[in-house]
């Protein structure tokens, strides 16, 4: 599928403003946009035992609040890693109502507060003293709930190097008395750029594009080296179920790696119908392309033309910032894969013409 992905990208009929548009966003191996080589940055019926998510009942006031996720353990507390000068987000779970920041009666809130460092890096200390709230050293960003889950967005500051740990406490207010998660961030070396083993597979191949990543719910025979599961992305706090279709990552740089969910109700539904083995794999491939592009260009406009996001509440609560990779990921699950799907330009032509 990636090989068809980079047949693709190799022969794309760009002209000049879409060259240029891309290249904004994605700084395009390209000679048609002018830049010089760059490296890439790093349905809702049963089918086959398929278990369905349970539905969302949400509570007025908090009972539970764990982190997601099944993530390493340091001293017995979950260890989140963030590489120096990147970010992360993590996912709590909870069953308090999506207003329960913003509401007029009775708001809630959440605190994120720096309960110790471990100061172990080896390089030289700043000459700043040690660490006393987390703004010293975590950049954080908080979400109202949304559906049962708070996500945080962490970014490392420069006042922590490699080998640092530092000990969280989040507490989700309640009046029946606060629910907390402790936890602890280490502070990793830089990512890895992926290693090219093979001739063919040079990274401007997808023309210094996102890397598109399937997913699944479970390993299966034939999956690429680089597909995961979506456990394996519950690690990383990377929240996939079978209503979710795509989930962008901004690494704070860019788009960085696009995840598409091969066992979405999406692609499930529409194959469901299909009666030939030939048919289905064309379905798959059709599906994954066209939401790889889709999202790519969703992604670049929207960046470019420096729209800001936001997503009204209900009655009397202010609008919430919404991030873009999250607002394509929801709109993908608000049936635009299933219209992708379901239809085509020369269809769309006889509808007109009848």
């Amino acid at each position: 599928m990636e090989e068809m992905l980079r047949n693709i990208t190799r022969n794309l009929p760009i002209k000049d403003d879409l060259a240029k548009l891309l290249n904004q966003t994605f700084k395009l191996n390209d000679s048609r946009s002018g830049s010089k080589p760059q490296k890439q940055k790093k349905s809702k019926s049963k089918s086959d035992g398929e278990n369905e998510k349970p539905a969302f009942n949400p509570q007025r006031f908090p009972s539970t609040f764990r982190l997601k996720g099944s993530h390493l353990k340091q001293d017995g507390m979950p260890l989140i890693k963030i590489p120096i000068g990147g970010n992360r987000r993590i996912v709590f779970e909870t069953d308090v109502e999506d207003q329960y920041f913003d509401r007029t009666q009775d708001p809630g809130g959440m605190q994120i507060a720096l309960l110790g460092p471990e100061l172990q890096g080896s390089g030289p200390r700043p000459k700043n003293p040690a660490p006393k709230v987390i703004s010293d050293v975590l950049n954080v960003v908080k979400s109202s709930p949304t559906k049962g889950e708070i996500r945080i967005h962490l970014k490392s500051t420069s006042e922590i190097e490699v080998g640092d740990s530092v000990k969280i406490k989040a507490n989700l207010s309640s009046p029946a008395g606060d629910l907390e998660q402790i936890f602890m961030i280490k502070i990793t070396d830089p990512e890895k750029k992926k290693k090219i083993d093979k001739p063919g597979d040079q990274p401007d191949d997808l023309l210094g594009l996102p890397e598109p990543i399937m997913v699944y719910k479970e390993a299966k025979e034939g999956m690429s080296g680089n597909s995961k599961t979506w456990d394996q992305l519950d690690v990383l706090g990377i929240s996939i179920d079978h209503d979710t279709v795509v989930k962008p990552i901004d690494d704070g740089e860019g788009l960085s790696q696009i995840f598409i969910n091969m066992d979405s109700h999406s692609l499930l539904n529409y194959r469901s119908g299909l009666k030939t083995q030939e048919s289905i794999e064309v379905a798959d491939k059709r599906y994954f392309s066209g939401v790889y592009f889709h999202t790519l260009f969703l992604y670049a406009i929207t960046k470019n033309q420096k729209y800001e996001m936001k997503k009204n509440g209900s009655e009397g609560v202010s609008p919430e910032d919404v991030e873009i990779t999250d607002y394509i990921s929801e709109l993908f699950s608000a049936s635009y894969a299933q219209f992708l799907l379901s239809f085509d330009i020369q269809e769309l032509i006889n509808a007109l013409d009848s």
